[in-house]
This record gives structure tokens, sequence and C-alpha cells, in this order.
């Protein structure tokens, strides 16, 4: 899992990792990123990407709403959806 820099931003400080998956197309990339501020609660979510020929899709999803074994199978879902 690659880290990237943590960044102030936005009132709070940004962090990304990159997490490992499986090409289910031509390419693919998953994100989580966390913004955290202070005392407020943290906000996170996924951002999800893969290119399939020429056609690229894009979902960003609130961590809360995929459990961290559904994120899995997002990457599956969206290129079934693709094909």
């Amino acid at each position: 899992m690659a880290n990237c820099e943590t960044y102030d931003a936005f009132g709070g400080r940004i962090s990304f990792k990159i997490l490992p998956v499986a090409d289910v197309c031509d390419e693919s990339l998953l994100v989580y990123g966390e913004i955290r501020r202070g005392n407020a609660l943290t906000s996170s979510a996924y951002l999800a990407s893969i290119r399939c020929g020429e056609q690229v899709s894009t979902l960003n999803v609130p961590a809360q709403a995929v459990t961290d074994a559904g994120v899995g199978g997002l990457l599956d879902r969206m290129a079934a959806q693709m094909r």
C-alpha cells in the first residue's frame, strides 16, 4: 500500500492511500482518502477508477457506505457494467 504525503487543506489534514487491486480491465486504481479536522469527525471516502479500452469510469464512495470487504468487489462491479 502506498501512502501519499499528508497535506494541510480545508481547515484540516488530507491524506491518501493507494490500495492494491487486481486489474479488472486494462487499468484499475483504488484510493482511500481522509480529511481530519481537529476535534471534528474524520471524513473518508474511496475513489475507484478503471479503464476498459477507451472507456474510463470513476466512482467516489463515502467510506461509511461500503465495508472493507465490499471494497474489493467495487471495481469488479464497475467493470461488469462497462463491458
